[in-house]
């Protein structure tokens, strides 16, 4: 309601598969995954379950900043099998630092997408800029130990390169 879409709510894979045939023509089409944990047993079956759409699908891992580092780490050892295109990283609001996301980030070799740093919706979500992120990271109270060179390397990326080209297609969240 809040962004003013349709929802159609799909419980079994194969109501997925026609649900996206039918909505093909249209310009987007976002896939909310259940948010479970990347120890849940559950989560194998839904990852398997989708394996079949991937060649249809642009998948993003909504990653929460507020998460603990190894809680981050075990999100993309899980959902890399996915065939991430990209990150949204959300709950910057909420995180102490920004440093030790970032640095994972680069070094997993997944872009970051988009960006949320609030609770109001669409006004607190924005596309990712490298310059933006580092400059937040940058200005944090707290930049995480043994982030900085890592952090070197996003500005220098950020420098080099600051394009903004993503297609979302399907997030899988992160309890």
């Amino acid at each position: 309601r809040i962004l003013g879409v349709q929802v159609v709510v799909v419980d079994q894979i194969d109501q997925l598969a026609a649900t996206i045939d039918r909505y093909r023509q249209r310009h987007l089409v976002m896939i909310d995954t259940a948010g479970l944990s990347a120890r849940d047993e559950r989560l194998n079956k839904q990852l398997a379950a989708l394996a079949m759409l991937l060649s249809q699908l642009h998948t993003f891992l909504v990653m929460p900043c507020s998460l603990q580092m190894q809680t981050q780490s075990a999100a993309f050892a899980t959902y890399g099998a996915a065939g991430l295109r990209g990150v949204i990283l959300t709950k910057l609001d909420e995180a102490a630092t920004l440093g030790e996301t970032l640095s994972l980030v680069v070094k997993q070799g997944i872009p970051v997408s988009y960006l949320t740093d609030g609770q109001q919706v669409p006004q607190d979500v924005s596309v990712a800029s490298a310059r933006d992120m580092v400059k937040r990271a940058v200005l944090s109270p707290v930049v995480a130990a043994g982030a900085e060179s890592d952090l070197a390397e996003v500005y220098w990326q950020a420098m080099k390169d600051d394009t903004r080209k993503t297609v979302p297609v399907a997030a899988m969240q992160v309890a």
